[in-house]
């Protein structure tokens, strides 16, 4: 059983369980006891019986319990009604209904299952009667079949007029002559290639394209006449909890079981079905109706669904071998230069990895381990000090020999030297120039001229110094800013083998597109179906059953979709879970179960991405 008819089902499984019966009084009456003694053996058969329909109920289960009661002399006594034993009577009734409920359950996902099968081959027509590339394939995929059925025409043509099927008889005159068409009507022979116009009271010419099409939209509308006949059917058997709940909570002595059997043989399309006893209605729909019923939709639903597999693989298969082959033969020619470029793209890769991101990464690990101390500077620190210190010599020698400055004054002048002032050497320098060729024979003017010099190197190393540090206190950050462009690519590429390779597994937390695209659909079905007013002729009414059962099925398909997608012991599953029973209620009407959808947009439509998917949704195609 499904979990929607075992979720469904669970509270009338509880009705079942039977309730200790009053303690008889004692007896001393030997027959009496041994009456008693009988009893108790079959009361312990039922027992057992009904042990072996435990939650979840399985239909195989039902149908050996059946088989048991049918074989066994246990019927007459506790089932026709004579039995005076109050605790056979609470075990056969117990026992009733849990077959009755193991029955229904089976009832209602077999017409839950034909539904949904027939709601998703509608979709897969509908899909493909959107693209025209689509129905092309779809005309190329089914051609080996039409031109079958269009053999076994002419040949039958060619019987009925006593010709002989030879490979002349075939020929175009013969054929036109068998099978006349006008521009009207179509020949037999147009119609065993679509056999949907043969059906037509006239038909104008059309492409095959539009034939093609034309039968995709009408197999889609036939499987929505079925889906909506099982789900009007579901429907109604959905809402025949109530009465069988009241039944199974009414006193054990009250056993009205009997018409139910009947009630379900009927909406599974039993029309003759007429009431019996329990037993024998049970029995009859579990081994009858049930069979018959599906093998009955089996028919009809076979002749509408999509093609077969192979059908829809023929075309690769025959075009993929040769494609393959001529694939192989090139590869092997152009070995050589093949593996010359293999051998390329090798090193290509290797020196990416290695040039683009093992060395920057490994830069900036050595930087943030030394604080960029050990890396290659624009000066030295050393070179800067002993300029610093030659210029500082310089300054005091001159001073000393033309300004004739004591030691104390000396001192003053080396920390001046030190700060970047050089007033005394430049006030030499301005008595210099005033004859300045005098004071380059015999002056310091060269001397002067060599110091400034010199204090312009200082001061260049100081400059380049400062650009230095700068540099330094920037390097983690020009170091990232140069390997984030082989990050990015080398994570793009790590993204697409992922993808390629695993599809989307891990990408989405709450199932793939897919997945969440059928549970936005459905979500949207459900809110439909609501407000709908051709379902709603009359807005104060109860859910009718039509509506019901289409409801039934996009819920069910929420329902799956939450088993299968979302964490399983979590809130969100358990929340979600809650909501898709809210919608299953047969305590809720319709303005209670809108607020319940709105509650779902709420809840999870930014959680499960529904809020976004309008937009992200493509028109999807049937698959092959």
């Amino acid at each position: 059983m499904s979990t929607f008819a075992n979720a469904h089902t669970h509270s009338l499984v509880l009705d079942t369980v039977p309730k200790a019966p009053p303690t008889p009084p004692p007896e001393v009456d030997d027959r009496k006891e041994l009456n008693r003694d009988e009893a108790a053996d079959e009361n312990e058969k039922i027992y057992a019986l009904l042990l072996t329909l435990k939650p979840p109920l399985d239909k195989n289960a039902a149908r050996i319990a059946l088989k048991s009661l049918e074989n066994s002399q246990i019927v007459s006594l506790n089932f026709a009604g004579t039995a005076k034993d109050d605790e056979a009577e609470i075990l056969g009734k117990a026992l009733q209904g849990r077959l009755l409920v193991a029955l229904y359950a089976e009832a209602l996902d077999m017409l839950l299952q034909e539904a949904r099968d027939a709601d998703a081959e509608a979709e897969w027509w509908s899909d493909l009667a959107r693209s025209w590339q689509s129905v092309a394939w779809y005309l190329v995929q089914t051609f080996p079949e039409r031109l079958k059925r269009c053999f076994e025409t002419i040949v039958r043509e060619l019987r009925s007029h006593h010709i002989p099927v030879q490979l002349n008889s075939f020929s175009p005159k013969t054929i036109r002559s068998l099978f006349p068409s006008g521009l009207l009507h179509p020949s037999a022979l147009t119609a065993s290639f679509f056999p949907h116009i043969s059906r037509q009271t006239h038909s104008l010419f059309t492409s095959p394209l539009e034939l093609a099409r034309q039968e995709c939209i009408i197999r889609k509308t036939k499987l929505e006449v079925l889906r909506n006949s099982r789900a009007e059917a579901l429907g109604h058997l959905f809402k025949l909890k109530r009465s069988i709940a009241s039944e199974l909570q009414a006193p054990s002595t009250q056993i009205g079981l009997g018409s139910y059997p009947t009630r379900i043989r009927k909406l599974l399309g039993d029309t003759n079905a007429s009431e019996t006893d329990v037993l024998q209605g049970l029995s009859i729909l579990a081994f009858q109706r049930l069979p018959q019923h599906a093998s009955t939709h089996t028919a009809q639903f076979s002749s509408l669904c999509r093609p077969s597999r192979l059908t829809r693989l023929w075309p690769r298969l025959v075009v993929i071998p040769p494609v393959t082959l001529l694939l192989f033969r090139y590869i092997y020619r152009s070995r050589e230069s093949l593996h010359e470029t293999a051998v390329q793209a090798a090193d290509t890769v290797r020196g990416f990895w290695f040039g683009y991101v093992v060395e920057p990464v490994r830069g900036i690990l050595d930087t943030v381990r030394t604080g960029g101390e050990d890396g290659p500077r624009i000066v030295s620190m050393e070179g800067v000090k002993a300029d610093l210190e030659s210029l500082e010599r310089m300054a005091l020698d001159l001073s000393k020999d033309k300004l004739g400055y004591t030691p104390s004054q000396l001192e003053a002048l080396s920390e001046q030297v030190r700060h970047g002032d050089l007033t005394p050497v430049l006030k030499v320098y301005e008595q210099d120039i005033k004859s300045p060729i005098r004071s380059v024979v015999t002056g310091s003017l060269v001397r002067s001229l060599l110091i400034q010099v010199q204090k312009a190197k200082v001061d260049l190393d100081q400059a380049l110094t400062g650009i230095d540090k700068l540099l330094k206190s920037q390097e983690l950050t020009f170091g990232f800013v140069g390997v984030a462009p082989a990050l990015g690519i080398l994570y793009a590429t790590i993204g697409f083998l992922r993808n390629v390779l695993f599809g989307s597994r891990g990408k989405n937390r709450y199932g793939n597109r897919r997945w969440r695209e059928c549970a936005w659909t459905s979500i949207r079905r459900v809110e439909r179906v609501l407000i709908s007013k051709e379902l709603y002729p009359d807005a104060a009414q109860s859910i009718p059953p039509l509506t019901l059962g289409l409801l039934l099925i996009s819920v069910s398909h929420l329902r799956t979709y939450a088993e299968t997608c979302l964490p399983p012991l979590s809130r969100l599953r358990e929340g979600f879970l809650e909501d898709v029973a809210d919608l299953e209620d047969l305590e809720f009407g319709r303005d209670e179960k809108r607020m319940v959808v709105d509650r779902m947009w709420r809840s999870w439509g930014v959680t499960l991405g529904w809020t976004n998917m309008a937009a992200l949704r493509k028109s999807a195609l049937p698959g092959p």
